[in-house]
């Protein structure tokens, strides 16, 4: 999972594939869809794919880092 969000997450949790330090959380989809939720920032980021090796991964948290300021 961290090589596939560039960020290492804190643990998992039920339906959340990954838990960030900060209260992020990020679910994947089986065919690459994607749903970031950071609740500290306001911010949900969702996409839909096709294709299994989507490549928004690595770059939810910086989008979420520079909408913050």
């Amino acid at each position: 999972m961290e090589r596939w969000l560039g960020a290492s997450p804190k643990s998992n949790s039920r339906q959340w594939d990954a838990v960030f330090e900060d209260g992020a959380m990020f679910k994947g989809g089986l065919f690459g869809q994607g749903l970031y939720v950071s609740p500290e920032n306001d911010l949900v980021i969702a996409f839909f794919s096709k294709v299994v090796q989507t490549p928004l991964g690595p770059f939810l948290r910086p989008m979420d880092a520079y909408l913050a300021r």
